[in-house]
């Protein structure tokens, strides 16, 4: 998949409401001169004051368009935030009550809603402020000047006018400060499309991308250099580097605390070392999108966490684009046939026995077909039976993939394993 290139024609309308907006500033700004140059013909002191006041308003009509122009691409950024949000919670809601994270996802939503909010609120504070102040400029520049105009002495050179001149200038003052009102009643809506202006142009200036190679394409585990620990403290790994090749069905065995599941723990993305540097397939797992993590790897756990749903949902996780061919598949591979006439029937707790249970753990890893699993001590706390059941589902489900594994005995049946003692 690609990202078009930025369209041309858009791009030239966009330079040409550039220079369209900085031709009507110039003309705004000329006219204003001309008025003032008038004005100061008429009365140099009443001059001199607007030449003081109109750079002061300038500036602070900047001032506001650019804090509002902030808060309008806030809103925008708030509100896409929040069109992401909304579909990704709706895919994932399964997970989301699995996992019981409903105050994660509802706070997650919850700050995009308040940023939203937020920039809102700015824009209508200086909206409501921003025209008082130009009229009462306006009101304040006219009553000094009425009360100039009428000294006498040693002022009246500099302000001294008639009263048809008074009214004149009155009309030549409120030209000048028309044009700054009214751009008090558009600014908002002004602003807020400047702003769209501004996302569409950020989004058609982005570079091309292209979609990158999958990453179950190699089907290498690697930890180079690797330290590691909970609490700051006391090092679970320090400087531990293994590589795990394609195809390889590697065994982690040691003591309590060596590591194991923490290398799991790095393996699968869930922690970060404090040095060195874990690959998945030469890519950090912790920057493989969730859609296509079930497409790299799969984690069979020692127990099976049921969903609400069918028996299919406890295969797919609720991932609509697993078909029931897929279904019946990973059942057939792991034994567990007689599960396939009742993928859309209702999943019960006492449904399963335990070890049958694994095997469904089973098959819902591989059912995507990864290209790595991680078995955490499958085997725990069952019958010899259960076993060996589900040690010939695990063989068959692990045949063309890289298997990393823990596990605290040696399967002597299998000679490929490769065991990697930590101490």
């Amino acid at each position: 998949m690609k990202i078009a290139k930025p369209d041309q024609g858009l791009l030239y309308w966009f330079a040409v409401e550039k220079k369209l907006l900085i031709s009507i500033t110039i003309t705004g700004l000329l006219y204003n001169i001309g008025m003032v140059i008038v004005i100061f013909m008429k009365s140099p002191g009443l001059g001199l004051i607007l030449c003081i006041v109109l750079p002061l308003l300038y500036a602070f009509t900047r001032f506001v368009q650019k804090r509002i122009l902030t808060a309008h691409s806030e809103n925008r950024k708030a509100t896409a935030d929040a069109a992401g949000i909304l579909p990704e919670t709706s895919a994932c809601i399964r997970s989301i009550h699995v996992y019981n994270a409903e105050d994660f996802a509802k706070n997650r939503y919850d700050h995009v809603i308040a940023r939203s909010f937020e920039a809102i609120e700015k824009t209508n504070l200086y909206d409501a402020f921003y025209s008082p102040v130009i009229l009462t400029c306006s009101s304040a520049v006219i009553a000094v000047m009425m009360g100039l105009a009428a000294q006498q002495g040693r002022y009246l050179d500099l302000f001294g006018i008639g009263v048809g001149t008074a009214v004149t200038v009155i009309n030549y003052v409120n030209k000048i400060f028309t044009p700054l009102d009214s751009i008090g009643k558009e600014i908002q809506t002004i602003q807020s499309a400047m702003a769209g202006i501004g996302r569409i142009r950020a989004f058609l200036n982005m570079p091309e991308m292209t979609e990158p190679t999958p990453a179950h394409s190699k089907d290498v585990i690697s930890l180079n250099n690797v330290t590691f620990s909970y609490d700051g403290k006391k090092n679970i790994l320090f400087h531990y580097s293994r590589d795990i090749h394609k195809g390889e069905h590697a065994v982690l065995m040691g003591r309590t605390g060596a590591g194991k599941s923490t290398i799991f723990r790095l393996v699968l993305g869930l922690y970060e070392p404090q040095e060195g540097t874990v690959t998945l397939n030469g890519t950090n797992p912790r920057t493989i999108s969730d859609k296509e993590k079930r497409s790299v790897f799969a984690c069979v756990e020692q127990q099976f966490h049921a969903v609400p749903g069918t028996v299919k949902d406890q295969i797919t996780i609720g991932n609509t684009d697993i078909t029931d061919e897929a279904c019946t598949k990973a059942l057939t591979l792991t034994g567990l046939q007689e599960l396939i006439p009742h993928l859309h029937e209702p999943y019960r707790e006492n449904l399963l026995s335990h070890g049958q249970n694994q095997l469904l753990s089973i098959a819902r890893a591989i059912v995507t077909d990864p290209g790595i699993l991680l078995l955490d001590e499958m085997t725990a706390g069952l019958d010899a039976r259960t076993e060996q059941q589900i040690m010939e589902a695990l063989d068959r489900a692990s045949e063309g993939r890289t298997v990393l594994s823990i596990s605290h005995r040696l399967n002597t049946a299998d000679t490929h394993q490769r065991i990697i003692h930590l101490v």
